[in-house]
């Protein structure tokens, strides 16, 4: 892993205990692309700059139903936390969402809920705490807000 800084410098998105010499050429699970760049950022809480509204984003139940039943379990037979084997919590659906393919270069990952109604014409911020290396990447984020119903995003909002 830590070869990979001399193309990429993009160690400092790896998790501490990773980093050393002693780790970097040790199997760690999940493996791949996908795993190694995971989406790092959090985003804590949205509120009205009048503070009429403040609430926590919802991050529980993102993820699909198969991936945390059956697809996403932590192997105890072969990897532990104890020998750090895991670089990565498994079983966190933010990386089950990550996992899902995207077909084009253009993707949007739900990250979690606002459970509350937002009014048009407010100001609100979100708490954002910026750890993917998206500048090293050579890629942009961007947070987007769409409304739900029955049957998931409003088609305005994912077209």
């Amino acid at each position: 892993m830590l070869e990979d800084d001399k193309k990429w410098p993009i160690s400092k998105i790896y998790p501490d205990r990773l980093k050393t010499e002693q780790k970097a050429n040790d199997e760690a699970w999940p493996c791949g692309f996908i795993a190694k760049f995971l989406f790092s950022d959090i985003f804590n809480e949205i509120k009205s700059t009048d503070r009429s509204f403040s609430v926590k984003i919802d991050e529980t139940e993102i993820a699909h139903e198969v991936d945390f039943k059956q697809r996403f379990l932590r192997n105890t037979e072969k990897y532990d936390d104890d020998n750090g084997m895991y670089w990565t919590d498994v079983e966190d659906q933010h990386l089950m969402v990550w996992y899902q393919m995207e077909s084009l270069k253009d993707f949007n990952k739900l990250y979690g809920r606002v459970d509350g109604f937002m009014k048009a014409g407010k100001e609100y911020t979100i708490t954002v705490y910026d750890y993917f290396a998206s500048d090293l990447l050579d890629n942009e984020k961007h947070i987007v807000l769409s409304e739900t119903g029955t049957f998931g995003a409003s088609t305005n909002c994912n077209s």
